[in-house]
């Protein structure tokens, strides 16, 4: 069974079909949050939740926060948590490194470290 559904994919990837996955965005219906194990180290469930969003890369994680820089695509990182099924802390315009001021999770920005909870 499994070696014909390889032969039929691998038929039907040869006709023209979309084989790539999409690129999340922000406001797209493709972004999904996944729930990580209620035990899951904070990395891992920072990961699962907020790892879809574009250009996505974990700063740090707490039992109680996850630091990110993302592209918000102009729009807040109380929209993007909120739509990834989290609660926004707080943002930071910058990156991982160079993210020195706290600014409210309304505030838009093309790029920006957010942070949220897991």
């Amino acid at each position: 069974m499994v070696v014909r559904f390889v032969a039929w994919w691998v038929v039907l990837a040869g006709c023209g079909f979309e084989t790539a996955i999409p690129t999340p965005q922000l406001d797209g219906p493709q972004m999904v949050a996944i729930d990580a194990p209620p035990d899951a180290p904070p990395m891992q469930a920072c990961i699962a939740r907020y790892g879809t969003a574009d250009r996505f890369q974990l700063c740090n994680a707490t039992p109680t926060s996850c630091r990110f820089y993302v592209h918000t695509n102009n729009s807040s990182c109380e929209a993007l948590c909120t739509s990834l099924g989290g609660t926004c802390i707080s943002s930071h315009d910058g990156d991982c490194q160079t993210a020195p001021s706290v600014r409210p999770c309304s505030n838009t920005f093309g790029d920006q470290v957010c942070t949220c909870a897991p």
